[in-house]
């Protein structure tokens, strides 16, 4: 990312906090979650990156690095939560093809138990009180001068 990043250009992020799992009471969210850490240890990706992004972008070269901590409330009766729901609905969707070829992590057997889980989750979001959760944006500048 520094070496596309034009001299004195900024990066910004918007990274939400991984949920644990068991942390959220909603069993077909927390299978789902779960089913994330499985891909993303089989795959060797890093979740926690809202946590250590400011280290790895000044390790990276990138200087006046700035993190803000925000929450976005999510559940039932929050207007702009259809967004947020969507877009994790449409992360665990994009994870299936991956899980099942993985064998399902033993956590999911078919193609049917996971879409089960997807609609499960959904109706545990509409059902689920508006709760905070974290998001952290980082922001971060390339130096003046450098290639």
């Amino acid at each position: 990312m520094f070496r596309v990043v034009r001299p004195g250009g900024w990066v910004q992020f918007l990274e939400m906090v991984p949920e644990h799992v068991g942390e959220t009471g909603r069993p077909n969210t927390d299978k789902l979650i779960a089913l994330m850490q499985a891909v993303g240890k089989a795959r060797n990706i890093y979740l926690g990156c809202a946590y250590n992004l400011p280290k790895m972008l000044a390790d990276a070269g990138f200087v006046d690095i700035q993190q803000e901590w925000r929450t976005q409330k999510i559940g039932k009766s929050v207007e702009e939560d259809s967004a947020q729901k969507e877009n994790m609905m449409e992360l665990f969707r994009g994870m299936k093809t991956p899980v099942l070829k993985a064998g399902g992590f033993g956590m999911v057997s078919s193609e049917a138990e996971y879409d089960a889980l997807l609609e499960g989750m959904d109706r545990e979001w509409e059902e689920m009180p508006a709760t905070d959760h974290d998001v952290a944006a980082i922001w971060a500048r390339k130096p003046s001068g450098t290639i």
